[in-house]
């Protein structure tokens, strides 16, 4: 590349720059997520899970792993599988502080289909989300939903706090 081409890229790539700089700076944690941004794979884990389906190995480690990313306690998430049919607290209890204290992370969408984890098939109007073709893992999803809500947040006109007549 010559001086001249740089010249002309420079403020392109300043412009470029500055916008990743700025999307870093308004990123959102996971662990503001609440139930209405879980992907339908944990909420469908965690649905069965309620009804004292027995879930298999990849859901259980899924669901444990999505609840360290998204910031909930060891407690919390055990509390998910109080009513597993094979539920032991001190084993539960071992296999999540593993989980967390290994940092596990959630298995992609393939894995989860494979592992009939997942509720949703490709081009199922049940989550339009779930349909993309690039929706290949849970935490994309989260962080779409998440990202979406924050703009709705940051583009809503600030709530004015009613005045009460004295």
């Amino acid at each position: 590349m010559d001086e001249a081409f740089a010249g002309r890229m420079a403020e392109e790539v300043g412009r470029i720059v500055g916008l990743l700089q700025h999307q870093a700076s308004t990123e959102v944690s996971f662990t503001s997520a609440d139930e209405g941004d879980w992907p339908p794979c944990m909420r469908e884990v965690t649905t069965q899970l309620a009804q004292s389906v027995n879930i298999n190995h990849v859901g259980r480690v899924f669901l444990a792993s999505m609840s360290r990313v998204i910031g909930l306690s060891v407690d919390e998430a055990q509390a998910f599988f109080v009513n597993a049919p094979d539920y032991s607290a001190d084993m539960t209890r071992y296999q999540l502080s593993h989980v967390y204290e290994h940092e596990y992370t959630p298995a992609g969408c393939p894995k989860l289909q494979i592992n009939a984890c997942c509720p949703v098939t490709r081009g199922d109007v049940k989550s339009d989300l779930c349909s993309r073709e690039w929706m290949d893992h849970p935490l994309k999803y989260l962080r779409v939903r998440q990202r979406a809500k924050h703009r709705e947040e940051q583009s809503s006109p600030p709530k004015e706090e009613s005045q009460t007549p004295q």
